[in-house]
């Protein structure tokens, strides 16, 4: 059993990723009301907090998700920081010791109501798209697809209902548990 060098304070959600591109998965831990923490693994399994990591720990995120950048591989992390109204989505590069904030239009910067983010390769191209699920004051529930680079693709506002035939739903009814 390894334990990290401090306490993991009051997180409530993980990212894993391969932030300093040494082959192994790093880690980290976000909570909602205080700063993130990065915790680096040495291949070793002891994990030590960088001061490169620092930019975007402060920066307050409360959801992550790492993913490589579809140009030249590099790890990426896009994080949704602030609440409500305010919420808005950062992309940082992540170079071994070093990280710089990715600039992405403001249009696509501020995303209120934004509540999940995931990163997939929806289409098998080998393009990366993020995943943003909202519920806006305004324009209510959604789901957003957006490029590596935060641009728009398709906002999802709804999904048809599909109407189960009598003979299938009866089926399904057994498996049921109550």
């Amino acid at each position: 059993r390894r334990r990290l060098g401090s306490s993991i304070g009051d997180a409530s959600s993980v990212a894993l990723g391969d932030f300093d591109d040494d082959g192994d998965l790093d880690l980290m831990l976000l909570a909602p009301d205080g700063p993130a923490q990065i915790w680096i693994n040495d291949l070793l399994w002891n994990w030590r907090r960088e001061t490169w990591c620092r930019p975007i720990e402060t920066s307050g995120p409360t959801e992550a998700v790492w993913f490589r950048d579809d140009d030249d591989g590099t790890p990426q992390l896009a994080t949704l920081v602030g609440t409500g109204a305010d919420r808005r989505l950062a992309i940082w590069s992540l170079q071994r010791d070093a990280v710089r904030e990715v600039e992405i239009a403001e249009e696509n910067r501020t995303v209120p109501g934004a509540r999940g983010l995931a990163a997939i390769d929806l289409a098998g191209s080998g393009r990366t798209n993020l995943l943003l699920t909202r519920d806006d004051d305004t324009a209510g529930p959604s789901l957003e697809v957006r490029d590596a680079r935060g641009g728009m693709i398709e906002s999802i506002e709804s999904i048809e209902a599909i109407e189960v035939p009598e003979a299938i739903a009866a089926d399904l009814a057994q498996f049921r548990t109550h």
